[in-house]
């Protein structure tokens, strides 16, 4: 679900009144007041239950004394504080997104899908839009919300986000701080810069010759030849040299006016030359196309033999590094320039994963259904992302301190029924309180710096959001297939297959998977969003 956001808090306001008519019990004329007065339009809810069901991704089981995920000690906190009674229907997680979303299909044709259903991304709601099971949003926001209404105007950005072509809002989601890549940008080993005597490297050029020193100059000092300069994990490995040259696979670019997809333009072919180039000088395993599971490139890694980590790291395997070499001292490596200037890390806020959590069209009370996303929003979340205050933590200058790491391992497990929340974790609260493990507390400080390197770069990304097609996400799914395979051949061929013959290809298989007519989409789309 991954780690985000700043602690902000919003105060819930809900009054609800009711006009009548009234009667001073003295006659009054067909102009007095109490003729002309109106009877209140009564809503058609109110006479309604406040019951809704929410979905639930169920993970691992939970100790048998902590009950069930659909009844335990915080289904219940919700119930006895919410103003909306619950009942949470777990859906198991395994497998993935396809076996999950199949799961809340055959539960809506069923008519037994929860009133509230969610999961990640714009794809899958914009499924259920056409398929006509979810309904619009706008009617119950602009009714009956107070906490979400003031939050979509505090993050005016999140509206485009879950608006879809008709002009209508279909999802209630939150503001997500994409932490700079904390954890994918690229970092690397201060120390072995400072034992050859090299500087931080600023452009391509100078990145390529630091990579050959970690190589040839034997920087881990054990007399052997057996470092690489970059270790990837993931498949990352190449991404960090295409957002480079701003042609990144599956983002987009305007390019003279048009909408351009990212390694069909002409400059893809200065991020092939560049990766067949570290690949020709041995700064890379040779041995990487094979290593599927990447095991042989986070051995690398942990045991100290890379002097770059490239990709998708968890933080937890960067950490096994500091633990295996305690000398290690990685770094946040500035994004380097080359002739196209420089891109940086970080992606936009309005991000392919964030939580959209959509209301059933079946759904018997919208209006209860408002009452509790604000309720969640204005109040719930920090309790069921961390225990009750006394309890579970207590602050000590503002920061929440947990009171007994082993009793809330067990107790504080509600987090995943915020499904909304106005949380965003500071960067800054990794290294505060200090750990009590000097080596994890190094760890952290460095993410923080992290943090502060990523952030200092634009990101070129010129579609944050784009149309959702089928046919032109097929296209694209199709030539990113071939994708593949032209650029692995391109990278270990030699001169037998080069970057410039690849581009050839390369436009071939875009056109041939129907690239012209993925354009015209995405220039439809850009006049929209122009106009």
């Amino acid at each position: 679900m991954r780690k985000r956001n700043i602690p902000l808090f919003i105060a819930l306001i809900m009054t609800v009144s009711a006009a009548a008519g009234c009667s001073s019990g003295k006659g009054t004329d067909s102009a007095g007041s109490a003729a002309s007065a109106k009877p209140a339009v009564e809503d058609k809810y109110d006479k309604l239950p406040k019951e809704i069901t929410i979905q639930y991704y169920e993970n691992t089981p939970l100790p048998s004394e902590e009950g069930t995920w659909a009844d335990n000690r915080w289904t219940k906190w919700i119930n006895e504080n919410s103003p909306v009674k619950v009942k949470w229907v777990p859906i198991p997680q395994a497998g993935g997104q396809a076996v999950r979303t199949q799961k809340i299909n055959t539960m809506l044709a069923a008519g037994e899908a929860p009133d509230l259903i969610w999961d990640w991304g714009r794809e899958y709601p914009a499924s259920l839009i056409k398929q006509g099971a979810i309904q619009p949003v706008d009617e119950f926001v602009e009714k009956y919300s107070t906490a979400y209404k003031n939050y979509l105007a505090k993050y005016p950005g999140l509206k485009a986000g879950v608006t879809y072509d008709d002009g209508k809002m279909y999802n209630f989601t939150v503001n997500r701080q994409y932490n700079p890549s904390l954890d994918t940008g690229v970092y690397i080993r201060q120390d072995w810069l400072n034992k050859l005597n090299l500087k931080m490297p600023t452009t391509l050029d100078e990145l390529i010759a630091v990579g050959q020193a970690f190589v040839e100059q034997d920087p881990d000092g054990n007399g052997k030849k057996d470092t690489v300069a970059f270790a990837f994990d993931g498949t990352r490995q190449f991404t960090y040299f295409e957002h480079m040259f701003q042609a990144g696979q599956s983002y987009w670019y305007v390019e003279d006016g048009k909408p351009r997809y990212g390694p069909t333009l002409d400059r893809y072919k200065d991020s092939l030359e560049t990766f067949k180039k570290i690949y020709d000088l041995g700064l890379v395993d040779k041995e990487f196309p094979t290593d599927k599971n990447f095991d042989r490139e986070t051995q690398l890694l942990t045991s100290g033999k890379a002097g770059m980590a490239i990709g998708h790291w968890t933080w937890g395997k960067l950490l096994d590094l500091k633990k295996t070499v305690p000398t290690a001292e990685m770094v946040p490596l500035p994004m380097v320039s080359n002739k196209y200037g420089k891109n940086g890390y970080v992606r936009t806020p309005l991000d392919s994963t964030d939580i959209m959590v959509m209301l059933n069209k079946q759904a018997k009370n919208p209006k209860a259904a408002m009452e509790f996303i604000d309720w969640m929003l204005a109040k719930g979340w920090e309790t069921m992302m961390f225990g009750i205050e006394g309890v579970h933590y207590k602050k000590e200058n503002g920061v929440r301190v947990v009171i007994d790491q082993q009793k809330n391992a067990k107790e504080v497990y509600g987090s995943g029924y915020a499904i909304v929340k106005d949380y965003q974790t500071s960067v800054e609260e990794l290294a505060k309180p200090k750990n009590p493990d000097p080596v994890v507390q190094a760890f952290n400080e460095m993410l923080v710096g992290g943090n502060k390197v990523f952030m200092k770069e634009a990101f070129r990304n010129d579609f944050p959001i784009g149309p959702l097609d089928d046919d032109k996400d097929k296209t694209v799914a199709a030539f990113n297939a071939e994708l593949a395979q032209i650029r692995l051949k391109a990278i270990i061929s030699g001169d037998k297959y080069t970057p410039a013959m690849a581009m050839e290809d390369i436009k071939k298989k875009w056109a041939e998977a129907g690239g012209e007519k993925a354009e015209k989409v995405m220039a439809d789309f850009l006049a929209k969003q122009k106009k």
